[in-house]
């Protein structure tokens, strides 16, 4: 039978010691004003289904079956889409049904309340199978608001039950007894309980997001352990599964491309509900990465094997951008409407009007592109190609032997160089210019960021000084970024000018651009020339010595 209430509210954390475990174990208290009641154990074993092009997850739905002795109890739940949230609340609907055989498909035994809602995100439940299993031990107390004095009330019944998850990741559907995790998490959840108080969840949730050892969540279970698969390539030991020094070069974009293409899936659910514009942003800069490993490393791969895929990733790249592009100018446009008088701040919302139509239409394309044949396979196909190690590998490269340099630790040192030798290469332009000019501005952002995710792809080899590399890179970016920002929307007011939208308008916010982008010129050397300068340089000799 269907749970009464079809909605979940709680919220998550990531666990980022075991200390935080222990003190939360044992602990009487979770809060001040807020007892936890007797723990107790379980374990369970979840499995997620989707299809091979992740349909589900990318509209929204997350599948699930936990298994309980000869029972099975099915659950779909929808997906967050909102970052900046305390808590989550989400549909919910679960089912127990007869497992006797083990087997799929197990729709097929659950009420057309649940199956109806499954088929409305994916119509073919022939497609559904596992892609990730998740073993979990799971401490469980009772969160009740401490009485005092007073009789125990209503007032102070159970608010929440507290859930300490260790949890184990396999993928797919595959036996996971006795066998190594491919990832492993720990998680704290409060899910309120049915007459809990919302309010006073969240504020105990705002308490518990300020305690050191826990960060907030912005993901469920399924999208972490997705997530932590992609980082992992194919047969990696656990102990060590990200890219690794001695790693083929082939072997390791094939792991970028892998990151990617499930942050492009993890990230496509907020941006098809396109309340927050960062969902768009990260799907984009997701397919910039991959097309970025695509140019420093894809001669490592039959042209055959790579192009139909990243052909529809840059279709899909142009129709985010679309959106991207929109989003900015409506956030620029917001400050300038807010730094004005408020007699004039009501033209401002007549163009901010007139972008936000425009942004629903490229919103349309980009949706009509997500919804459309050619994405799913796409997706089918690309992921495939990142869990098959040495398909498309070219056999000229695959016949290489040793002394070649390819490996990571033999190839990554000269390419990182590379690219920092190209953003140096605009030196004699900065020393001889006091305002660089906006083309070559714009030319020295795309070399900045290419050199951003060369040392992104290995950073995690690259020490404490390529941590600090990356962030001025992204300082400088942001800078670069806003610079070209100014000049995109130019173009674009400029155009809408000819379709008759007010003179006065795009007069006013073109002088407020020719503002923004001449402060921005004029500041530029300055960072430009500590990013270059000789403590930078040594900093980067000392990252790459760590590969």
């Amino acid at each position: 039978m269907p749970l009464p209430d079809p909605h979940e509210t709680e919220a998550k954390f990531a666990i980022l010691n075991q200390k935080t475990v222990d003190r939360f174990a044992v602990s009487a208290t979770l809060a001040p004003g807020y007892q936890l009641l007797s723990p107790h154990t379980a374990e369970t074993v979840d499995v997620y289904f989707d299809t091979p092009s992740f349909d589900l997850i990318r509209r929204g739905l997350a599948l699930r079956t936990r298994r309980s002795g000869e029972r099975l109890l099915v659950t779909a739940k929808s997906l967050e889409a909102r970052r900046n949230t305390s808590l989550y609340d989400r549909i919910e609907r679960e089912e127990s049904v007869d497992a006797a055989t083990g087997k799929p498909p197990y729709l097929a035994h659950c009420s057309a309340d649940l199956s109806g809602l499954v088929a409305a995100h994916n119509p073919d439940s022939r497609k559904l199978r596992p892609v990730v299993t998740l073993r979990q031990t799971r401490l469980q107390r009772l969160v009740q608001q401490a009485a005092g004095k007073r009789k125990a009330t209503k007032q102070n019944a159970p608010l929440a039950e507290l859930s300490l998850d260790d949890v184990r990741v396999y993928e797919r559907g595959a036996n996971a007894d006795g066998s190594p995790p491919a990832a492993r998490f720990r998680e704290l959840e409060l899910e309120l309980l049915p007459d809990g108080d919302v309010a006073k969840l969240e504020r105990l949730a705002d308490r518990l997001g300020k305690r050191a050892g826990l960060r907030r969540r912005s993901a469920s279970k399924l999208e972490a352990a997705l997530e932590a698969i992609s980082e992992m390539a194919p047969g990696a030991d656990v102990a060590n599964p990200d890219i690794q020094p001695a790693m083929h070069m082939a072997e390791a974009c094939r792991l970028i491309w892998r990151r990617q293409i499930m942050q492009v899936v993890l990230q496509e659910y907020g941006a098809r509900i396109g309340d927050d514009p960062e969902y768009v942003h990260e799907m984009r800069v997701a397919i910039r990465r991959a097309r970025t490993a695509q140019e420093l490393f894809g001669h490592y791969f039959r042209r055959s094997a790579i192009e139909p895929a990243f052909a529809d990733l840059r279709r899909l790249g142009r129709r985010l951008g679309a959106v991207r592009d929109l989003d900015v100018a409506l956030e620029n446009l917001g400050e300038f409407r807010a730094g004005l008088p408020e007699a004039e701040q009501a033209d401002v919302c007549k163009l901010e009007e007139f972008v936000q139509a425009r942004r629903a239409a490229a919103r349309q394309a980009l949706l009509e592109w997500l919804d459309g044949p050619q994405h799913a396979a796409t997706l089918t196909a690309f992921i495939k190609f990142t869990r098959s190690p040495g398909k498309g590998v070219k056999r000229s490269v695959a016949k290489l032997a040793a002394p070649a340099p390819l490996q990571v630790r033999h190839v990554m040192p000269g390419v990182i160089m590379a690219r920092f030798a190209r953003v140096r290469a605009y030196e004699p332009l900065v020393e001889t210019e006091s305002e660089a000019p906006a083309e070559q501005m714009h030319a020295l952002r795309i070399e900045c960021k290419y050199l951003r995710y060369s040392l992104e792809f290995s950073r995690h080899l690259l020490g404490k000084e390529g941590e600090a590399l990356v962030d001025q890179l992204k300082r400088m970016q942001d800078h670069l970024g806003a610079f070209n920002d100014t000049f995109v929307e130019r173009g674009r007011l400029l155009a809408w000018q000819k379709d008759g939208l007010d003179e006065k308008l795009i007069r006013a916010r073109l002088q407020d651009l020719s503002d923004t982008a001449t402060r921005l010129q004029a500041e530029f050397p300055a960072a430009y020339r500590t990013f270059v300068a000789h403590d930078n340089r040594r900093l980067l000799g000392e990252a790459l010595a760590h590969i």
